[in-house]
């Protein structure tokens, strides 16, 4: 019997302190809660701000976002500005493997709480403190969130439609990479201090992780000197790749490698496009895309998407609906049922569904 990440536990004993708030160090302790740690968060006096953000229904205590980041988690309230506080952060300490920290380095030096200090408390503790921004982008110390985030490092700057404005992706993108990051920064430094016995200091900011999610594009504007352009739903280097039209909605479709066109230009009756130099080559037919994607949907236009579908599966055509979540009610209710990634899970008074991260199972 294969047994899941969650079942194994491989964190067990491992005591995780979050002193971070609202998306990306919450995800990650709470991933940590996953494998079997023992997180605590310590929220201000006011709480996390992500408990008062209203994304809750008119019956509900709690706020979902809070709910959905920090289940796996005992949360509590102090002040660690305060003498108090700090006696019991220090107290704390001592029993602790990893703090993340999610303030500002000026903010943490004033609470006690920078890794020096830390370090004299308990001198192997692991230290990972999330930033907006990096030295090397001038100012450490700026506040940065996941929104203004997408702007500045250039990912509003490939997404969205050709002929349109920057957009942001409709999720929060940079947080969650980063909050994998922590994750992948927290297994590592476990390793490390096992091997040299020493604390370990790992930095994660927004920027970074931005950069990381652009790696293609950013790799090209690096070695060629070519910015990208937006390109809408289209790959901006294979073709076809991109959404499509059928006589009753939209889809999505890959049919690039030379076997796949020939198969599926045969398949929408267009073998004629096979004799057009324009879209003899993939570099060609990314270059000439706008006057591709017209006559694949003139041809689309015959069948419906379930259709086209039934042809495509049939022949090996990568496809794919344009869903909305309530589109997928029949895929989400049986991973609700079969051991799918959604689970139901109790956070204070509330039993909320969530999504598990991929592999935890």
């Amino acid at each position: 019997m294969i047994e899941n990440i969650r079942s194994l536990q491989p964190l067990d004993g491992v005591n995780v302190l979050d002193l971070s708030q609202m998306i990306a160090g919450p995800a990650a302790a709470n991933i940590l809660g996953e494998w079997g740690a023992s997180v605590v968060k310590v929220e201000r006096p006011g709480g996390d701000p992500s408990r008062r953000l209203g994304i809750k229904d008119a019956d509900d205590s709690q706020d979902l976002i809070f709910d959905v980041l920090n289940y796996n988690k005992q949360c509590i309230v102090r002040d660690l500005s305060g003498t108090d506080g700090r006696e019991w952060l220090e107290a704390y300490l001592e029993t602790a493997d990893i703090v993340i920290v999610g303030l500002r380095p000026e903010a943490s030096e004033k609470l006690g709480l920078g890794v020096d200090r830390l370090w004299e408390i308990k001198e192997d503790l692991i230290y990972i403190r999330l930033t907006g921004y990096s030295d090397w982008w001038g100012d450490v110390s700026r506040r940065g969130v996941d929104s203004i985030l997408q702007g500045e490092s250039g990912l509003m700057s490939i997404n969205g439609e050709t002929s349109g404005r920057p957009m942001r992706v409709g999720v929060p993108v940079i947080d969650m990479c980063a909050a994998l990051a922590i994750v992948n920064a927290a297994l590592a430094s476990i390793l490390a201090r096992e091997r040299s016995g020493r604390g370990v200091y790992r930095e994660i900011s927004l920027i970074d992780s931005a950069l990381f999610l652009q790696t293609i594009p950013m790799a090209e504007f690096l070695n060629y000197g070519r910015p990208p352009s937006r390109n809408g739903n289209a790959s901006p280097f294979a073709a076809p790749s991109d959404s499509y039209t059928a006589k009753d909605g939209d889809m999505s479709i890959s049919a690039y490698l030379p076997n796949q066109w020939e198969t599926f230009c045969s398949l929408i009756d267009a073998e004629e496009l096979l004799e057009d130099s324009r879209f003899s080559r993939n570099h060609l037919r990314v270059k000439y895309r706008e006057e591709l994607r017209i006559l694949i949907n003139e041809k689309l236009k015959k069948w419906t998407v379930e259709e086209w579908g039934d042809k495509f599966d049939r022949a090996n055509i990568m496809w794919g609906r344009i869903n909305g979540y309530q589109d997928m009610s029949e895929q989400i209710e049986r991973a609700k049922r079969d051991g799918g990634p959604i689970r139901r899970v109790k956070f204070g008074n509330l039993d909320r569904w969530i999504v598990n991260v991929p592999g935890i199972g």
